[in-house]
């Protein structure tokens, strides 16, 4: 049996999905939902989403919202190809998403459409595939909320083919209902000149990719995408530079609502070719203060690196580790960043100097990796961070810490590799407090050679952890254990809330995330009861449950209270 959670809300609703069987055969895919109280089945289950020649369905949900509606995908059968369909689920009721008119469904019947997001008030946006006879022609970017549906994206003249076909695909979406996307810029004779980015609000749709002669080509040549939004409809992206017909390099801009779109970036120095004066920027994050995170291409003669950068809605200035130990041997450096809150801290890893020489199973080949180190940067001052006592780093230097979650009070996770003279013996999880500026090592269990291996899988506001370790004992590995840590609460093994009733979990081995209200999603192993089956369940199977961990008045104590899945329906019929 296979059951997992997708998504969870913060007032401790779950959807995920779940394997289907006819005895021992695998019939495809359910969606649930879990609200508190019952789980029950979601998505398309009438006879288009149900294969004929042997009832195989297959749903899964993407996402769940605060008011409990789920977006998904289910496959359709109704035409010759095995295509898709979006929905949401809303007040116990799917609605299909997406065009089914004459123009998105093809003489062969086949009909496609994709939900990629949805916002807290219930409005998803996604494309439907359009068709010219039995072949694709384009596709339709939309907005809906699950009764209405509204196309988006470029739809004027130049965005129109010879054929009237258009290609638009929406990206993001924020609260208030924005969209950015991507669609087809064509020319008046009706040739494809390449895509942009584009801004839909209030019914409106504007282009926003940079188009000064920087960023236009022989005949209107463009391309640009964007790449990220906040809630109050800035919007990042990159852009390709062009000389004549040629591609050669490209911009990061940013558009701040209701402002011309602004190129941000490295562009002097080190960071143009001499031999071309080639440029590469790009922008990859936008926090809700409009600063944005990005990097760009270093030219050290034929070599080449990355700097990270920071625009602070002024300026650009570029961030990471710039000492001598970071600087590789032919004089390249790189830096990125991963993380960024919405004070402006940001975190992310910078390519070290130092080297591991190391041989890959079943490769003579001597492998060489350079080391990584993590760093957090705010007010102006970047620090390095992670894990660097003598388990950690190698004689000549070498370490190799990344960066895995930031909340705004400027707490870090990260994950540091161990290493058993020249040989990696686990990795331990850790935790960067920034008033102290210390890291914490998160390690819990060792085997009889010191390896250990943490990993966290959430950092909440309050700077509490939950992920898994290995659990040893004298007889070797046990097997994953969930854990919660913090630095007031200490260590707690999550794992041994497993029990041995009805449902016959061997044990908790991860959680992702705490909501709202302290409860904790994760995921336990789980041995079917002999002769037990159901639709869903198969005798003498084995798998995964999700387990929803809520906690009660007693202080640091986490309960099992739910256990959500279609196993749930299953042991209601049999009772």
């Amino acid at each position: 049996m296979e059951s997992s959670r997708i998504d969870h809300n913060e007032s401790g609703s779950v959807t995920g999905r779940q394997s289907r069987y006819s005895g021992f055969s695998w019939k495809g895919l359910s969606s649930w939902f879990y609200g508190g109280d019952e789980v029950v089945r979601i998505g398309l289950i009438d006879a288009e989403h149900t294969r004929q020649s042997d009832g195989l369905q297959w749903n899964t949900p993407s996402g769940i919202n605060n008011a409990n509606q789920v977006l998904g995908t289910a496959i359709q059968y109704g035409g010759l190809y095995e295509d898709r369909s979006a929905w949401i689920y809303s007040e116990g009721v799917t609605h299909r998403l997406g065009f089914t008119d004459a123009r998105h469904t093809s003489s062969n019947l086949d009909r496609d459409s994709y939900g990629y997001q949805l916002n807290e008030a219930g409005q998803a946006i996604g494309y439907s595939r359009q068709f010219n006879g039995a072949s694709t022609a384009g596709r339709s970017g939309w907005i809906s909320n699950g009764t209405q549906i509204t196309a988006i994206g470029r739809l004027g003249t130049s965005g129109l083919d010879s054929l009237g076909y258009s290609y638009n695909e929406p990206e993001h979406i924020n609260q208030a209902g924005q969209v950015t996307g991507f669609g087809g810029l064509f020319s008046a004779s009706k040739a494809y000149l390449g895509n942009v980015a584009w801004f839909y609000s209030n019914g409106v749709t504007i282009d926003i990719g940079p188009a000064d002669a920087t960023h236009k080509g022989t005949g209107g040549l463009s391309e640009s995408r964007s790449w990220a939004m906040n809630d109050d409809g800035d919007v990042v992206g990159s852009a390709a530079r062009f000389s004549g017909a040629l591609q050669v390099g490209q911009s990061a801009w940013v558009h701040p609502h209701g402002q011309p779109t602004k190129v941000i970036g490295l562009y002097t120095g080190e960071h143009r070719r001499s031999s071309d004066g080639r440029v590469n920027n790009s922008a990859i994050q936008i926090n809700a203060l409009g600063h944005v995170g990005g990097w760009a291409t270093n030219y050290y003669g034929t070599k080449q690196g990355t700097s990270a950068w920071l625009y602070n809605g002024t300026t650009t200035v570029e961030v990471g580790l710039r000492n001598a130990d970071h600087v590789r041997v032919d004089g390249t450096r790189s830096s990125e960043i991963n993380l960024m809150n919405d004070s402006g801290i940001v975190a992310g890893l910078t390519v070290q100097r130092a080297t591991r020489t190391y041989l890959d199973p079943g490769n003579p080949t001597p492998q060489v990796e350079n080391g990584l180190s993590a760093y957090t940067y705010s007010n102006g001052q970047a620090t390095q961070i992670g894990l660097l006592d003598g388990v950690h780093v190698l004689a000549n230097g070498f370490s190799s810490n990344v960066v895995r979650h930031l909340n705004e009070a400027g707490h870090i996770t990260g994950i540091a590799t161990r290493f058993s003279g020249n040989n990696v013996a686990g990795s331990t999880a850790w935790f960067y407090d920034p008033t102290t500026d210390i890291t914490h090592p998160l390690q819990f269990s060792f085997n009889e050679s010191g390896q250990a291996v943490t990993s966290v899988d959430f950092l909440s506001e309050t700077g509490a952890c939950l992920g898994e370790f290995s659990l040893y004992d004298a007889n070797g590995f046990v097997g994953p254990h969930a854990f919660y840590w913090s630095l007031e609460e200490g260590f707690h093994n999550l794992g041994a809330l497993g029990g041995t009733g009805f449902l016959g979990w061997d044990n908790i081995y991860d959680t992702i995330v705490i909501n709202g209200l302290g409860q904790a999603l994760g995921t336990g192993s789980i041995n079917s009861p002999q002769g037990f089956q159901s639709e869903s369940f198969p005798s003498n199977a084995w798998g995964q449950i999700p387990v929803l961990l809520t906690p009660v008045p007693e202080p640091a104590t986490l309960v099992v209270i739910g256990v959500v899945g279609l196993l749930t329906l299953a042991r209601r019929r049999r009772a």
